[in-house]
């Protein structure tokens, strides 16, 4: 224990565990190995803090506690879950801000020990998901064990606490992620014959059944189904109650428009709110700036990209639906109609490497088996390259002994041209001239998205400009002459 502080020497996070751990009336002894596998170093600049302390919290109260191994402490700085710990200490430090910069919270135990709990939660879903406290709630919640929780239930159940004991709603950041007792919503039969109402006991219930169906105010939605040749209409949910959805059209000012609740349990429209998003970065701002050593900016610059990377990897971009994938030659043909932009494909990759630009040097923005151009960076005055390294496809053969399963990223497959009237895909954004500061990198992330409507059996083809000099060599004067 000695050694561990003496290297996270953080007071506050230090005195808040040892409250929170006496606040439970749990008397455990943990042991030597566990201490050794939390002082282990990082392939990061940031050493993730909030959530060794909350691993150490886990130990001494969580119910798994016996589930957290020293293989499995450790098992949170490999090169697989390296990212997922970097970006959820981050949420924990965000949000401790918040607590920090509250007026009435910033000096509150019971706040900061709703925290020091979250933390514990955190880390010990990140370890193991049988670890977790969480469990206790998905029982009280009518949830079923393998429920799958992540960072943002776990805070949603930290706000509440907050709530609970202050009297005080922190955040609703995360509000879409409480966990709800279940609703058992009447048969929705395929031709109903008359209206069909959400009556609940006395109570309006309509948010509350729209939520569950994956729907809330402000989304944007569209029919699942359009008469041939009709324009689609995007609409924006503006109201839900006593089991009627107000709509307005998202384009146009007419008069809203009301249906039933009932036509969302029977699957007649869908959520397209995350398809007009087709940005992704991630800024990273170093308390201590101004590094003068060459290795800590470099390791600041990587762990910002991978995080950035593992951003990039949201329900809408992790797998990509609706398309086929073959390796000799690499290829992807799209199975179903896609209107433009709804095709969405994400870089997921862990690898990035920086390479020193000479003069003259030619950097192509994108390539199936070099990675994607992240921008550039400057170490020791010399020009860098910032890319995010491409993944190998690999196909799983029957019988084989290889433990590695079939890896196949449609982001790495599409084949690429430089003619932009035969492409039908294009990257989100252009980073030939990003400039990446090493000691406040902000990285950002290309996604891939179709330019053009795609039907079943297209061919999806990336246009990406020729090669650019990045560093270029700067043109010798003419020397002037005197006329004699």
């Amino acid at each position: 224990m000695f050694n561990f502080i003496r290297k996270f020497p953080d007071t506050a996070l230090i005195n808040g565990t040892i409250t929170y751990i006496k606040s439970t009336n749990c008397k455990r002894k943990v042991e030597a190995t566990a201490y050794d596998a939390l002082q282990q170093d990082y392939k990061s600049a940031c050493q993730a803090p909030r959530i060794r302390f909350g691993v150490l919290a886990a130990l001494y109260t969580d119910d798994g506690h016996e589930l957290l191994g020293a293989l499995v402490i450790k098992g949170m700085g490999s090169d697989k879950k390296l990212a997922a710990t970097l970006a959820a200490d981050q949420t924990l430090h965000t949000f401790a801000e918040k607590i920090k910069n509250h007026a009435e919270l910033k000096d509150n135990t019971k706040a900061w020990l709703a925290w020091t709990g979250w933390c514990a939660d955190v880390a010990a879903n990140l370890c193991d998901k049988s670890t977790s406290n969480v469990a206790k709630n998905l029982i009280a919640m009518k949830k079923p064990a393998d429920y799958n929780i992540n960072i943002g239930h776990l805070q949603q159940l930290c706000v509440q606490r907050i709530a609970d004991a202050c009297d005080i709603i922190l955040t609703d950041e995360f509000a879409e992620h409480a966990l709800t007792m279940p609703v058992t919503a009447a048969k929705v039969l395929s031709q109903p014959t008359e209206k069909q109402l959400p009556v609940r006991m006395s109570e309006d219930v309509t948010v509350q059944m729209m939520m569950e169906l994956g729907f809330k105010i402000n989304d944007t939605i569209c029919a699942m189904k359009k008469e041939k040749d009709a324009e689609v209409q995007t609409l924006r949910i503006n109201k839900m109650e006593h089991g009627k959805i107000n709509l307005l059209n998202v384009n146009t000012e007419m008069p809203e428009v009301q249906i039933d609740l009932s036509e969302f349990q029977q699957k007649k429209w869908k959520n397209i709110t995350n398809n007009v998003d087709n940005t992704v970065w991630y800024g990273y701002v170093e308390e201590n700036c101004h590094h003068f050593s060459t290795s800590n900016m470099q390791n600041i610059v990587r762990s910002s990209a991978v995080i950035a990377l593992h951003n990039a990897w949201n329900e809408e971009t992790l797998v990509a639906n609706g398309v086929q994938m073959t390796t000799a030659p690499r290829a992807v043909v799209s199975l179903e109609k896609f209107s433009v932009g709804a095709l969405v494909l994400a870089p997921n990759t862990q690898s990035v490497s920086m390479k020193e630009l000479k003069d003259n040097d030619q950097t192509q923005m994108y390539a199936q088996t070099g990675g994607v151009f992240l921008g550039v960076t400057t170490f020791d005055s010399k020009l860098h390259a910032v890319v995010a390294g491409s993944v190998a496809p690999y196909v799983k053969k029957e019988n084989c002994r290889n433990t590695r399963n079939t890896t196949l990223i449609p982001y790495w497959l599409v084949e690429v041209t430089n003619t932009e009237d035969v492409a039908n895909m294009r990257l989100t954004m252009d980073l030939s001239k990003h400039v990446i500061d090493a000691n406040e990198p902000v990285i950002k992330v290309p996604l891939i998205k179709n330019s053009k409507a795609l039907k079943a059996g297209d061919k999806l083809v990336l246009f990406v400009p020729a090669p650019a000099s990045l560093n270029p060599k700067p043109p010798l004067k003419k020397q002037k002459t005197k006329k004699m």
